[in-house]
């Protein structure tokens, strides 16, 4: 399929809400995809069209959403694009997105515009997740492979303009790029991790972009916010938790992720959610309701808008969300316990014990 004004729009907030709390900005993501549909001619194409031998780079961004002084242009992503065949001298038959999100879904599709190389449906994952190696389709468990990344970000006009081409280990190289969005002001563009289309299909959250259109479309169908939050849930087979008031927010930006918990009181119980970019858990009481990567989502109660980690604020009244892993598509990265033990450090709450 081309992708057109009204399936990106759709995508854009699909992905949204596929980010659980990340995934990145929902109205950069919208200024992005319509740019790249003005550009030129975006082709979504299922994996199944490409040759197994077929070579997929993964397109990201990588940073902290709360960063204040994070900066990407459009053009970064042409740049990333010159510095990769620099280092990687292939030919490049298809992009995929890292993960699901307002912002993240739309990754390279101004590149795929610009020089008419496909977007692939077989994101690396089909929710938003924190770290660079969760996006990695399980490459850190390949024997001898050879990690490849370039990052383009920041501002010329504030002397924090990077450019990084990296190659090594996934984890060194993952870390190098995270290094990389805290020195560029929060945020870099990244190209990463060429593989053949046949470990991606293994691999990879493949369908994800349609499920998020197919998302993006049901929460479009009302206006009325909890018409829309009854149709997200029932396209993703959710369920509305409650409806609360945020009464505490503790939030620190470090090392190029955000971190945190949002304190939340409805009119019976009170609910406590952590986040690491992504909203990682919820509690009521001291029960466990969801464990990444269960997506939480929370939305605004007066418009029905995604409101993700970065943005919720004190006295803001949210619907919570929760919607099981199981009925999410998910990449390899987001289902190795070791990737996901870091968590626990984070939020100083036990999560393996509740994937058992």
């Amino acid at each position: 399929m081309v992708i057109d004004y009204n399936s990106a729009e759709s995508m854009v907030n699909g992905g949204s809400v596929l980010g659980g709390g990340g995934g990145g900005s929902k109205e950069l993501g919208l200024r992005i995809a319509r740019l790249a549909v003005e550009l030129g001619t975006i082709k979504l194409i299922d994996i199944d069209d490409l040759p197994s031998d077929a070579v997929l780079i993964t397109a990201s961004a990588v940073g902290a959403p709360a960063a204040g002084d994070a900066y990407i242009e459009p053009s970064y992503q042409l740049k990333a694009f010159e510095l990769l065949e620099d280092i990687y001298q292939k030919k490049i038959d298809g992009i995929i997105v890292n993960e699901m999100g307002g912002l993240s879904i739309a990754n390279g599709w101004i590149l795929s515009a610009a020089t008419g190389i496909p977007i692939v449906d077989a994101p690396c994952n089909g929710r938003a997740h924190p770290t660079g190696v969760m996006g990695s389709m399980g490459l850190n468990r390949v024997n001898n492979y050879e990690s490849i990344q370039v990052a383009v970000g920041g501002s010329h006009e504030k002397n924090n303009y990077i450019e990084l081409l990296s190659k090594g280990s996934i984890d060194k190289c993952s870390s190098m790029v995270r290094y990389a969005s805290v020195m560029a002001g929060g945020m870099v563009f990244v190209l990463r991790n060429p593989v053949k289309a046949d470990y991606a299909r293994e691999n990879c959250a493949v369908g994800a972009m349609k499920q998020a259109l197919r998302v993006g479309r049901q929460y479009a169908r009302d206006k009325e916010v909890v018409m829309r939050i009854n149709n997200v849930c029932t396209v993703l087979g959710g369920k509305a938790i409650d409806k609360a008031t945020v009464c505490r927010k503790s939030l620190k930006t470090e090392g190029g992720f955000d971190s945190g918990y949002v304190e939340l009181k409805s009119e019976t119980k009170k609910y406590q959610l952590y986040f690491w970019n992504e909203y990682m858990l919820l509690e009521s009481e001291n029960e466990r309701i969801a464990t990444f990567p269960d997506l939480i989502v929370t939305f605004d109660s007066k418009d029905g808008e995604v409101i993700n980690s970065a943005d919720i604020v004190d006295g803001q009244e949210v619907y919570i969300v929760y919607i099981p892993q199981e009925n999410l598509l998910l990449g390899s990265g987001v289902k190795d316990r070791e990737l996901l033990k870091p968590i626990e450090e984070v939020t100083g709450k036990e999560v393996l014990k509740y994937l058992d």
